[in-house]
């Protein structure tokens, strides 16, 4: 049996970059790929990332499938205010008085 020598320092640099996790970062427009495993074990970072706006993608298995998007929720569309919206107003005078008791109906 040979003897097997420890590894070089660029093979060890080598598989520390083929074995972390990507780096997070918010400000990439693409969304960040995690493994369940890695996204468990770095949530807050990934709650992070998610606050500023980002998205990130969790897989699963060997061919790494995707199983969750995470993202920011959805803005509220802009309501319409009633069918006649935009086609009448109300102005109230300035000489208009009412006191809280009247305008609470007690």
């Amino acid at each position: 049996m040979p003897n097997a020598s420890p590894p070089s320092r660029a093979q060890l640099d080598y598989l520390s970059s083929w074995v972390q996790p990507p780096a997070m970062s918010p400000t990439t427009t693409t969304p960040t790929k995690l493994t369940i495993g890695q996204f468990k074990a770095r949530l807050p970072e990934a709650l992070a990332i998610v606050e500023k706006g980002g998205s990130i993608v969790v897989t699963y298995g060997r061919n790494k499938r995707p199983v969750a998007v995470f993202g920011p929720p959805p803005r509220a569309a802009k309501r319409k205010l009633g069918r006649f919206a935009g086609r009448f107003g109300v102005t109230i005078g300035p000489d208009f008085k009412m006191t809280e008791e009247e305008f609470l109906g007690s």
